[in-house]
This record gives structure tokens, sequence and C-alpha cells, in this order.
């Protein structure tokens, strides 16, 4: 019985190795999901899973077009706030913030979106206005370590241009 299990274990443990030939990387496995999918609301997840891996990559513009996806399947909070950072990586201003709004809208205790519309603003020189947005992150969780090291930054930054 032992070397039956370890023959189908060997068996098993050959074909996955195998599979990382089909799935070259997590964008291949993504796209072949989507394919079985058909109309299936989940759709809306692989397409949003499918702009974060282009958006960790640094590849803005495609992390841009399958989060758009995501989000006319199903308007999600995070969604938005990924639209939100990768717009505003791509100097996309105007609608970055118009991302973040509506992340905030769909969920008004969403720390992520206020911190990272914070940084938008401070990356675009808008301190004060900034602060205010670190501020509500930290009133709906006042123990949040990054918008805490934000705040903490933000003080400093708005020290420098004093002097």
């Amino acid at each position: 019985m032992l070397t039956l299990a370890m023959a189908i274990l060997g068996f098993l443990g050959w074909r996955a190795h195998q599979q990382t030939y089909v799935w070259r990387d997590s964008v291949s496995l993504f796209r072949h999901i989507l394919n079985y999918l058909g109309d299936d609301p989940y759709r809306s997840d692989i397409y949003y899973r499918l702009g974060k891996v282009h958006d960790d990559r640094g590849n803005f513009t495609q992390a841009v077009q399958y989060m758009e996806m995501a989000r006319a399947i199903r308007p999600d909070p995070e969604v938005s706030r990924g639209l939100g950072i990768a717009y505003g990586e791509l100097g996309h201003f105007d609608l970055a913030v118009h991302r973040f709004n509506e992340a905030i809208r769909l969920d008004p205790d969403f720390v992520g979106a206020y911190s990272n519309y914070a940084v938008l603003l401070a990356r675009q020189g808008n301190l004060t206005e900034a602060m205010v947005y670190v501020q509500k992150a930290l009133e709906h969780d006042p123990e949040n370590e990054k918008a805490r090291a934000l705040r903490n930054w933000l003080m400093e930054q708005r020290e420098k241009t004093r002097d």
C-alpha cells in the first residue's frame, strides 16, 4: 500500500511540474481561468488580480485595462483604489482622484483608500490636503502603522517647507 501511495505521489509531483510549463506565470493562469469562467461574475476578481500582477510589475497601462474591466463587472472599493494608484503612476491625476473618491464612497471605512489618496496628494505637493486624508485614515484605524508612518513623514515634510 505504501508503494502505491509513493507511486501516486510521484506521478502527481511529475504532473505538477509539467503544469508549470503551461502556467508560465500568473498572467497565463488567470487568462486560462477567464476562458473557463464565461459570464460568471467571478471574472471581476480575476481581472482585478491580472491588473494587480501588471501593477506589481510596473505595467500600469495594462493594470488599468484589467482593473477597469473588473470595475465594469462589479464596482469594488479595492479595485477603485488599485485604479487610483495605477492612474497616479501614469500621471493621470484627475482619474486617480476620481477613483480614490469612488473607493471611499463605496467603503467609507476603507483606510487604504484614504492613505493612498494622501500619497497621491503628497506627490503633487499638496501636503495640507494629504494630511487631511491621513487623519481620516487614522480616524478609522488609529493603530494603522502605514497611516501613522505617512502622517509622521508628512509632518516632517511640512516642517522642512516652513524652514
